[in-house]
């Protein structure tokens, strides 16, 4: 375990740690913006409506996460995958110093941290935006929603992870974000049944269905799943030989 504490280090600083840090930072900034922005101009609506409660707040807070996330985690995969790449770096790392299932183990684990510490800027940045708009707080239904949002929403990550795994250019995979924005914004257009049978888009759909602890439990275990399939795709196959 300490080893591999010693090689995320290693890789963080290679990446460049304050990079990393800011990228975090700025991620949960502009979902703080976009959410309080949102409320805002929706305030009179939301009152009228009597959705100024720690629900809807927080299912607003998720829907900008959503598409901020997307963005963060492409930009996080191109510096921990495709980076390598543009250094000309892959073909020395899968040899030596260390074994290629360490070295892909490590990137993921770096990927973790990163994604742990995105989830608890958001948080921090969801609190605030309660405190601000002076909403009764719930800690246990608060820790609840964030809980099961990090759990679902591990689908965004790993659904970049397959662009920068197949399309082999850090670039062009970055770029394919706009995919995933895409489906986030048409999700309304597809057909129920389908648009609840696509992990990606469970993120959104799990708000639907959050007073139903079995279907939360079952997208939580679909996400992590889902997650899990593509992480073992990607540690067991040759997607790293670049051209």
């Amino acid at each position: 375990m300490s080893n591999y504490t010693f090689l995320v280090k290693n890789e963080s600083q290679k990446i460049g740690s304050f990079k990393l840090i800011l990228l975090i930072i700025i991620s949960a900034l502009v979902t703080f913006g976009l959410s309080l922005a949102f409320i805002i101009y929706k305030k009179e609506y939301l009152i009228s409506e009597d959705l100024m409660g720690i629900q809807p707040i927080i299912s607003i807070t998720t829907y900008f996460a959503t598409f901020i996330l997307a963005i963060f985690s492409s930009i996080a995969w191109y510096y921990i995958i495709s980076f390598e790449n543009k250094n000309g770096t892959w073909s020395i790392l899968l040899t030596k110093p260390i074994s290629k299932k360490q070295l892909l183990l490590t990137k993921h684990a770096l990927h973790l941290v990163l994604y742990i510490g995105f989830n608890m800027f958001y948080t921090l940045a969801s609190l605030t935006l309660l405190i601000i708009l002076n909403i009764e707080l719930d800690v246990s239904e608060f820790l609840k929603l964030q809980f099961i949002f990090s759990l679902v929403a591990i689908t965004i990550p790993y659904s970049q992870l397959l662009f920068h795994l197949m399309v082999k250019n850090g670039l062009i995979a970055v770029s394919l974000t706009i995919l995933i924005l895409f489906l986030f914004l048409i999700k309304d257009s597809i057909p129920d049944i389908i648009a609840r049978s696509i992990p990606l888009l469970s993120v959104d759909n799990v708000w639907m269905n959050i007073a139903n602890t079995g279907v939360i439990t079952l997208y939580c275990m679909g996400s992590v799943l889902y997650g899990l399939i593509i992480f073992l795709i990607s540690i067991k196959n040759n997607y790293y030989t670049y051209e």
